[in-house]
């Protein structure tokens, strides 16, 4: 089963990509006004910045997402120092070569699949107030690419791909007297340390290794959260549920709560 169903998902996968390269040191998901910002103009380059994605849909027995997707590695350089540009580009694309690498390798575990076979770099030249000079990849998501990945590159105290995740059926709405949780969390064989979290309104907080019990009574939402531990890594996942909704998944990150 691949990751890249949600959009949460598909950038969460993204973020562990840059976050474990050693060339990134931070990075960025959003649109051009996140890079161009004065609040921002201290980012710590070299930057990972992935764009929000362009979707179009099949229509089989279900609706089909397909990711129109950008990512774009950059250095910021001074002013007429056209060496060190030159020296910018040919970095960054040594980068974007290793990140389009690893996308293969996770291709074939099934992690994430990557239609390659338009994809293309195109140069940034002197882009933002930072000066910043890099490569901006498209590409689409599905199927395989042919490239290769060296494996001392990445950190791997969480497996790129892994991946926190549950879902729930209410089989009775309105309240919590009937409710079902599946741990979704990948890979699917991994010996995960579980810890589930849940509180009904703003009671009590019940914490075990199993999910919640159906019954849970009645009240007007329920706040649960997994975290998974295996070794060093540590994921985590959660989810606010209304009373009147039958089903629904998790998203890969803790939701604040405060205005519950």
């Amino acid at each position: 089963m691949n990751i890249t169903t949600t959009l949460a998902e598909l950038q969460t996968y993204f973020r562990q990509l840059g976050d474990r390269h050693p060339g990134i040191n931070e990075v960025v998901i959003g649109d051009s006004e996140e890079i161009m910002s004065v609040d921002r103009s201290k980012l710590n380059y070299p930057v990972l910045w992935i764009e929000t994605p362009r979707v179009s849909w099949e229509f089989l027995d279900n609706p089909r997402r397909y990711y129109s997707l950008v990512f774009v590695v950059l250095e910021n350089s001074p002013t007429d120092a056209w060496q060190h540009q030159q020296y910018l580009l040919d970095k960054t694309l040594t980068i974007t070569e290793q990140l389009l690498a690893k996308m293969r390798d996770d291709m074939n575990d099934q992690l994430i699949f990557v239609d390659t076979a338009s994809a293309q770099s195109d140069a940034i030249l002197g882009y933002g107030h930072d000066h910043d000079y890099g490569w901006r990849t498209s590409f689409r998501v599905r199927s395989y690419m042919n490239s290769c990945a060296s494996t001392c590159l990445w950190e791997t105290a969480c497996p790129v791909g892994a991946l926190a995740r549950f879902n729930w059926v209410n089989n009775n709405p309105g309240d919590f007297t009937d409710i079902d949780f599946t741990n979704t969390s990948l890979p699917t064989d991994a010996a995960w340390l579980t810890s589930w979290s849940w509180q009904v309104d703003n009671g009590p907080v019940t914490t075990d290794k199993d999910p919640p019990l159906p019954n849970q009574g009645t009240g007007n939402y329920m706040y649960v959260t997994l975290t998974l531990t295996l070794g060093d890594c540590v994921l985590q996942a959660s989810a606010i549920i209304l009373a009147a909704q039958p089903c629904g998944d998790s998203v890969p990150y803790i939701i604040d709560k405060s205005y519950c």
